[in-house]
């Protein structure tokens, strides 16, 4: 398969290092309030005894990296 040329490099302008800033920032919200709203499903599918986790609570955690509550 050919490869495509890469496009000339250019420096960015000021207002496009904006635009960029500003979505990346946008971008890190979105990512928090899906974090807070995973850690909720953990909070509320808890398991009662070990090896009880719901496929939710499994799948909230496997979306956090592993991570437990």
């Amino acid at each position: 398969m050919k490869k495509k040329p890469l496009p000339e490099a250019r420096e960015l302008s000021g207002i496009e290092l904006a635009m960029i800033a500003i979505n990346l920032e946008k971008q890190k919200e979105e990512i928090e309030r899906l974090r807070k709203a995973l850690e909720k499903v953990m909070e509320v599918e808890a398991p009662i005894m070990e090896g009880w986790e719901t496929p939710a609570y499994k799948i909230a955690r496997e979306a956090l990296g592993g991570e437990a509550i």
